[in-house]
């Protein structure tokens, strides 16, 4: 990966030569959502880490973190990849054991902290050989980055309702449905661009976003 910002943090980017695990398991962490994101952004910030990036199914709020309330159910694939740069190297931590998006936030957030104190106990060569593990590689086969909702339909997402996001889905589904000269695959990316924007805009004003 050449600039580790473009990592996408949502949909999930799994890194490259990491390998998935085929059933997950339940996890005895008992942290909420919020507070496990939260705290690894703060182990992150502790660590001087800078360009970070955490990648998942969830989607995100307008500061790129994502959404703790939909965070809590359950996704197919509730991987978690973080993304960051320390002392000029990119590297990458990634989990997915766990049945839930926040138990594997939770984990990185666990292996961030016990990088920090094999720092702060001067074993430096441990250190150094743990991150020689964590160097960001390209994404895995057939993932590539996407752009934002807001990017997608050419919208302010602070001054957007659900209702104009309905607009314009129509106005291009018309143009990208197959039997108009579109394509599946222009379909399947529009439609999951409204899903994300309902879910974001959902998140951002319960009490006025009401259009089906």
């Amino acid at each position: 990966m050449s600039n580790i910002a473009s990592a996408a943090a949502y949909p999930l980017e799994w890194p490259g030569g990491w390998p998935r695990v085929r059933f997950h398991s339940s996890a005895r962490y008992q942290t909420e959502f919020g507070k496990a994101r939260d705290d690894l952004v703060e182990e992150l910030r502790r660590f001087n880490a800078t360009h970070v990036v955490i990648s998942s199914n969830v989607p995100t709020r307008n500061d790129g973190l994502p959404y703790a309330s939909a965070g809590s159910r359950r996704y197919q694939d509730p991987g978690v990849a973080v993304y960051f740069t320390i002392r000029g190297n990119q590297q990458v931590i990634a989990c997915d054991h766990w049945d839930y998006v926040k138990d594997n936030i939770r984990a990185c957030g666990l292996t961030v902290g016990a990088l920090r104190m094999i720092k702060r106990a001067g074993a430096t060569d441990i250190l150094e050989r743990a991150f020689s593990g964590f160097k960001a590689l390209p994404p895995a086969n057939g993932q590539t980055t996407t752009v934002s909702w807001w990017e997608f339909f050419g919208v302010d997402p602070k001054a957007t309702t659900l209702a104009d996001v309905d607009a314009i889905y129509k106005t291009r589904a018309r143009k990208a449905h197959p039997d108009a000269g579109g394509t599946e695959e222009a379909i399947k990316e529009l439609n999951q661009a409204k899903d994300n924007a309902r879910t974001a805009l959902t998140e951002m004003h319960p009490e006025t976003q009401h259009t089906r």
